[in-house]
């Protein structure tokens, strides 16, 4: 009878023993599986805090981020997100449930676009860009930029301008000493075989380059305000454009003092790391021959949106303008070197020159004449240029005797104020298009004015929709890391106190 009680105690013993051991397997499994299971919950929790990303920002932009202003922030949801699939309240049922509470949870920290230097923009629009699969895009702009960078107007530029200024001192010269010799008996003949066109191309200029260029079209009176804009930048200079063709010193200074091509060319040596920022500006925004950019309609704050970004004037017509003159002064310059090279040209020159030239001027002074009519005809062919781009033309960089638009008879009749701007233009299939030429121009603004801008435009647009009135860039995440702690009551083992666990997530775009 004793022996059976000792094997009784000693059978109990061991089946304690066993179910102990037990117990204590199943409980650290389960508490490893709960431990699993909370990390991965607040993994989810990360993801759907993301989900909530701002809908016109992705729809629009393809840009993603979550709002983390002052109200509503999308981050602190994290706390109810990560309960709801812990605790698995309303329709979500999990198979472990974590008894217990969940503490300490906090965002540790938040990365938004502007971070490091726009890190975080870039490769949102690196990534948009690859997807689409530009990179045939890319190459034929690159090559286009390729053949600017190779273009040498400096020389003959630079040569016109030494001999305009060398032949004008001269001209003065001789005429003071001809002055002298004067006693005013001389009889002179005045009779003037043809009307002086750079008076009347002065005219034609000083009228409003903008109107002379876009004709009948109608141009947009929209105007933006960035008082609210999460980030400011300042506006571009305005630039003249020469209208006065009859001072040679004043002529040989401001031809000088239009750099605008080196400077271009200087910029395309340093594109590769803009290049798939300024296709996504060119992708995502409205110009005016392009009013739905990647096929899409939406009501925008300004219709020139790309003209805002390159010059980031307040009103649609000051950018529009600024392009304009930008592209005129462009076009001037290189109408310039291709007229100073080609003798056809030169040779209409010399007759214009015969038709002006009085008897007894001298002969310097004929030389004079003719290079500020070079400059004069360069002038009213860019904006006859500008003219056909505005309709949608093309327009060569170089120029040959096939592509140049004004003769000229059509010179002398655009002086007398006769026909529009566009009426001289020679439509055609090669070239450079208004949005070419565009590019051209936001490759001189500085990248950062180019992002800000861009922003700028962003949330104007943003701000046109419903529900969306206060919405600013710089509240937007675009990558999080949250951490907490978990409390969990054991269920097979007592344990005198709850076990704590520590987690850390981290979710970006």
């Amino acid at each position: 009878m004793m022996k059976k009680g000792v094997m009784t105690v000693y059978f109990s013993l061991v089946f304690m023993l066993v179910m102990s051991f037990l117990l204590v397997l199943l409980e650290s499994d389960r508490l490893y599986i709960l431990r699993t299971e909370g990390e991965r919950y607040a993994d989810m929790a990360a993801e759907m805090v993301f989900a909530g990303y701002i809908q016109p920002l992705a729809d629009y932009y393809s840009l993603f981020g979550v709002n983390h202003g002052e109200k509503n922030s999308q981050l602190e949801k994290f706390d109810d997100y990560l309960k709801l699939n812990i605790t698995g309240e309303g329709k979500t049922k999990r198979l472990f449930q974590m008894a217990g509470a969940i503490e300490e949870v906090e965002v540790d920290e938040w990365t938004g676009f502007k971070d490091n230097d726009w890190k975080a923009l870039m490769e949102q629009v690196k990534l948009y860009e690859e997807a689409r699969t530009i990179q045939r895009g890319r190459e034929e702009v690159s090559r286009f930029f390729s053949d600017l960078s190779g273009m040498d107007t400096d020389e003959p530029v630079g040569d016109y301008c030494r001999q305009l200024e060398s032949k004008g001192e001269r001209m003065e010269a001789e005429e003071q000493e001809a002055n002298k010799k004067d006693d005013g008996n001389t009889p002179k003949d005045t009779e003037i075989q043809m009307e002086d066109p750079r008076g009347g191309i002065t005219r034609w200029l000083k009228g409003g380059l903008l109107e002379l260029v876009m004709g009948d079209q109608a141009v947009s009176k929209q105007k933006i305000s960035t008082a609210r804009c999460s980030w400011q930048t300042s506006e571009e200079k305005k630039s003249n454009v020469i209208v006065r063709f009859d001072r040679y010193k004043e002529v040989a200074e401001a031809v000088k003092g239009q750099n605008l091509l080196s400077q271009i060319q200087s910029g395309v040596k340093n594109q590769s790391d803009q290049m798939i920022l300024n296709m996504y500006i060119y992708d995502q925004f409205k110009t005016l021959r392009n009013s739905r950019p990647s096929g899409r309609s939406k009501d925008t704050a300004l219709n020139y949106e790309i003209e805002y970004i390159a010059f980031g004037h307040a009103s649609d017509k000051e950018n529009l303008e600024s392009a304009v003159t930008a592209c005129f002064t462009l076009r001037t310059i290189l109408n310039l070197a291709y007229l100073y090279l080609s003798p056809d040209k030169d040779a209409d020159l010399q007759r214009v020159v015969q038709g002006l030239s009085a008897a007894g001027m001298i002969p310097v002074a004929g030389e004079v004449l003719k290079l500020l009519l070079m400059i004069c005809w360069a002038s009213a062919e860019a904006a006859v240029d500008c003219a056909g781009l505005a309709e949608g033309g093309k327009v060569p960089l170089m120029k040959d005797r096939n592509t140049w638009n004004m003769s000229v008879e059509q010179l002398l009749h655009a002086a007398a104020g006769g026909g529009k701007a566009s009426e001289y233009f020679k439509s055609g299939t090669k070239g450079w298009d208004y949005h070419q030429y565009l590019m051209l121009f936001l490759m001189l603004t500085p990248t950062e004015k180019k992002i800000i801008r861009m922003t700028q435009l962003i949330e104007n647009n943003v701000w046109l929709m419903k529900g969306y009135e206060n919405f600013q860039l710089k509240n937007c995440a675009v990558k999080a890391s949250f951490s907490g702690k978990i409390d969990v009551t054991p269920f097979f083992w007592k344990y005198p106190q709850k076990i704590q666990y520590r987690f850390h997530t981290e979710y970006v775009y």
